[in-house]
Order: C-alpha cells, then sequence, then structure tokens
C-alpha cells in the first residue's frame, strides 16, 4: 500500500484468510477484490485462482504495461512494437491529462 511505500509485496495469504472467512462467516455473497503486486494476466488469473478472490485490482502494473488488460481478456502475453508502446503511453497521457487536468509543469 502507498502506507507502507510499497516497501513489502501483497500478502495474499492474508487475502485469501478472508475469502475463506466470509465462506465460513455467510458473507460469500459480498466480492472480495485481491490488490497488489499485479504485473501479468497470468498473475491475475493465478493470484484469483490461488486465493479464491472474485476479482484482483491492477494499480502501478497498468502504468508500467496499460496492454495488461488487453492481456488478460485475450488469455495471452502481448509484446507491442516500439511504435504501438509509444501509441498506448501517448493515448495514457492524455487521458491522464483529460482526467487530472495541468499543473504547473503542464
Amino acid at each position: 500500500t502507498a502506507q507502507q511505500g510499497y516497501s513489502r509485496n501483497a500478502d495474499y495469504d492474508l487475502i485469501k484468510m478472508a475469502v475463506e472467512e466470509s465462506k465460513n462467516e455467510q458473507y460469500d455473497h459480498v466480492p472480495i477484490i485481491g490488490n497488489g503486486d499485479i504485473l501479468t494476466h497470468y498473475e491475475a488469473r493465478r493470484r484469483m485462482s490461488e486465493t479464491g478472490v472474485h476479482s484482483v485490482m491492477v494499480g502501478r502494473g497498468a502504468l508500467i504495461k496499460p496492454w495488461v488488460f488487453k492481456e488478460f481478456r485475450d488469455n495471452n502475453t502481448w509484446e507491442p512494437d516500439i511504435m504501438e508502446r509509444v501509441e498506448i503511453y501517448r493515448t495514457l497521457a492524455m487521458y491522464m491529462k483529460d482526467h487530472f487536468g495541468d499543473d504547473e509543469m503542464g
């Protein structure tokens, strides 16, 4: 987490325990979402399978590799070439500017 300064890995054992306890306490209708250290589509699927979470949340991984969502949808690794990467990051920058606006640095 930001509070931890991203200094530790996500604790998926704890997340799995929360999923198991929710089932024991009859709260399995409440979705539990795993979060942290998801950088690839296969990590996302593995974390979902191992813990039983309803889904996973991608944070920093999406900034590093914005096409991770395409990979998850297609269940396949995608290696964009340099021009595709430039276009993806340009689009991401435009979306972020539209959402967050400009600051004193532009």
